[in-house]
């Protein structure tokens, strides 16, 4: 990270995604970084001065979340971020059909 401009990624996702991101700061003074994620303009995420961190940020529509970062004075900075994506826990509840499948597979085991 080398200019003040903000350096952001966007990551597509579904209704149901949840993402998992992490990252840290090495350089001068690496507190002296913001960090933001958003969704159609809406803020999930939003920290400042925190050289490392760790969040979970859950989609609200199909579209992108964008992920930024952007230092706060006129250090370099390197930034070395992981970013997984994933599907939200189901709300839908087992039938009655799949229940019975589980027990007629367990008695073949």
């Amino acid at each position: 990270m080398k200019t003040n401009e903000k350096y952001c990624f966007a990551i597509p996702v579904d209704i149901h995604s949840v993402l998992d991101v992490d990252y840290t700061i090495s350089g001068v003074n690496p507190d002296e970084v913001d960090f933001t994620a958003a969704q159609d303009g809406i803020y999930l995420e939003s920290k400042k001065n925190q050289r490392q961190g760790e969040y979970r940020l859950e989609a609200m529509s199909k579209g992108n979340i964008d992920v930024c970062w952007k230092k706060t004075d006129t250090k370099s900075k390197k930034l070395d971020f992981n970013v997984k994506r994933n599907m939200a826990h189901s709300e839908d509840l087992a039938d009655l059909n799949t229940l019975v499948s589980l027990k007629d597979d367990l008695t073949l085991l």
